[in-house]
């Protein structure tokens, strides 16, 4: 009878196995069984006594421990390199110039030193976070050295922003700690995203860093050599080489004009930054270039000549009455916009717009006549958007600081030159000299009731228009008395590549319109009558050896000037800190000229 193996299969026995045999286990029962073994034998041992060395680490446990320290002391070098990679750019970008250079690129953009440092801090930042990933390659710890790099830079300007803002008071405003708390909110998150979007732009650099380092060594280790290894190593370092020689000319192309490396010698190019230049020896000509008809005002006379010169007192002693203290008005200013006709040809647009603030009690003054304060080239809008200039005045008239005067303000904005130094072009397209210093001042005695003395009209100015105040009394003498300069510069066309081409490299035209050169030769009976303020920082860049140079040829020349050293660098705090100051010294000064008699 043939034997049969039963359907079923006992527990733990093998069916290929002699009957009763067990079955050998499965691995993972091998497991179970050799771990319940270990607990055993572990329950088994008396148990260590306290200070005897404990039995060694299993080698797995070693080997994770082991791996752990690794990659925790390579994540703490990578930290220490990305840190002082960080630490490289920053010193790197203010001790060799670049934080510098960018201020005065964007100041001569037409920035305020302010918003100039926050852009310059968010580009170094940015560069900061891009080599501490490159070098370190930890994310989070780039991102937060970049933003840490933007503090450092931004830093400064922030805190005097703040001292300005808890100084506040009037029609200043006053200290809001909500917005400096949403402000300071803001700066670090635009901080931390500029350095985050660079970091992960720059993934994909490393990643491609890495993998053609890795190429190159391998190569390098291959016997015998195989050139098609190499292609992408020396391709790597092709695209470097081109970076590293076409990123610098790019600079130059806008810096200094698509033919800056196209031309060898010659004399030196201006850049968009203003640069220290010394004073050219060339004898000065004879006389400052002559006026030219005035162009026609929309809602005037089509035609005018000058306002009629007259001689202004020479200066006597500070009077110790002021007339406008004894009975300041009350009420409110008020501004009307004018459209004139563009003083220029072939431009975007036919009309210059002039604002003109009337004081609080113009109206109900009757027949009384007030001196007048000439801004250029800016619009009024762009002052009392840095600084709130129309509440500003109105309190310093209504609480009897300074004399209640007409603020006019020419914006040259549309023009065919968009630097137009307030000149009279050497192409004939412009005219915003005779414009300035003839045709708008002729128009306003003709329409207001103001006091039509030279010495009752002054020029204000800042950074450019502190170059239009200076040269618009130098060249208008027999209009205006006295000159406001914020941060200007007295040579014609030395504020960068856009500041000379209105002058078209003429000489004569150059030295017509710089105030160092026209001071010194105006007739000894004139320097009397005039009165120059200058307020700058004097240590700053450019702009306080700019001021300085051109107090001293006042000063030489017999021509009274009053020099005020700011603490506030270029802009518009410097403006919204000195002004009272400069308003209260015109006012004096117009007081011992006679104005108000």
């Amino acid at each position: 009878m043939p034997e049969t193996r039963p359907k079923g299969r006992a527990k733990g026995v093998d069916p290929e196995a002699p009957d009763g045999a067990p079955a050998p286990k499965s691995p993972g029962a091998l497991r179970e069984s050799k771990a319940e073994s270990t607990k055993a034998e572990v329950a088994a041992e008396p148990a260590e006594v306290a200070g005897t060395p404990s039995q060694p680490a299993h080698p797995g446990r070693l080997r994770r421990g082991f791996g752990y320290t690794a990659s925790t002391v390579r994540r703490g070098m990578g930290v220490l390199i990305a840190i002082a990679a960080a630490a490289a750019v920053l010193a790197g970008a203010a001790a060799l110039g670049p934080v510098a250079g960018s201020n005065a690129v964007l100041v001569g953009f037409g920035f305020d030193p302010d918003r100039a440092q926050l852009i310059t801090a968010l580009i170094v930042g940015g560069t900061a976070a891009a080599v501490a990933y490159l070098c370190g390659g930890l994310r989070r710890t780039a991102v937060a050295l970049g933003l840490a790099s933007i503090l450092v830079v931004f830093g400064p300007a922030f805190v005097r922003e703040t001292r300005d803002a808890m100084a506040a008071t009037g029609a200043l405003g006053a200290f809001d700690p909500t917005g400096w708390t949403i402000t300071l909110l803001a700066v670090l998150v635009v901080g931390a995203l500029t350095s985050w979007a660079t970091v992960i732009c720059f993934v994909p650099v490393r990643r491609e860093l890495a993998v053609s380092a890795q190429a190159m060594l391998a190569a390098a280790r291959k016997r015998p050599f195989d050139r098609r290894s190499w292609m992408r190593p020396v391709a790597t370092l092709l695209v470097m080489s081109l970076l590293a020689i076409t990123l610098p000319v790019a600079g130059d192309l806008f810096n200094y004009g698509a033919d800056a490396r196209m031309i060898a010698g010659g004399p030196p190019r201006m850049g968009l930054a203003p640069q220290d230049q010394p004073l050219p020896s060339a004898d000065l000509p004879s006389s400052p270039a002559s006026g030219t008809p005035a162009p026609t005002v929309s809602d005037g006379p089509s035609s005018a000549p000058s306002p009629t010169p007259s001689s202004t007192p020479t200066p006597t002693p500070v009077p110790t009455d002021l007339p406008w203290k004894s009975s300041p008005p009350a009420g409110k200013s008020k501004m009307l916009y004018l459209a004139f006709d563009g003083p220029w040809v072939n431009a975007g647009s036919d009309t210059v717009e002039v604002a003109v603030y009337f004081p609080p009690g113009y109206d109900g003054s009757g027949d009384k006549r007030y001196p007048a304060v000439y801004e250029a080239p800016f619009p009024f809008n762009l002052w009392n958007g840095a600084f709130h200039m129309q509440p500003m005045l109105d309190e310093l008239i209504t609480a009897g600081t300074i004399p209640p005067s007409l603020f006019v303000f020419i914006s040259s904005g549309a023009g065919p030159y968009g630097d137009t130094e307030c000149a009279d072009t050497y192409d004939g397209r412009e005219k915003m000299d005779d414009f300035m210093g003839i045709t708008v001042p002729t128009w306003i005695d003709r329409h207001y009731r103001t006091i039509a003395k030279p010495g009752a009209r002054a020029t204000l100015g800042m950074s450019e228009g502190g170059y239009c105040a200076a040269i618009l009394v130098l060249h208008h003498h027999d209009v205006f008395g006295a000159a406001i300069s914020f941060s200007g510069y007295f040579t014609a066309g030395v504020a960068g590549a856009a500041t000379q081409l209105p002058f078209g490299g003429n000489q004569k035209l150059i030295d017509n319109d710089s105030p160092t050169y026209v001071a010194p030769r105006l007739p000894a009976s004139v320097k009397p009558s005039l009165y120059f303020l200058i307020v700058a920082n004097r240590t700053q860049e450019f702009y306080g050896s700019e001021a300085t140079g051109f107090a001293r040829i006042l000063t030489d020349a017999g021509i009274k000037c009053s020099f005020i050293d700011s603490d506030s660098p270029h802009g518009w705090p410097q403006v919204r800190n000195y002004l009272q100051q400069v308003l209260v010294l015109l006012g004096t000064q117009q007081a011992e000229w006679g104005v108000f008699d």
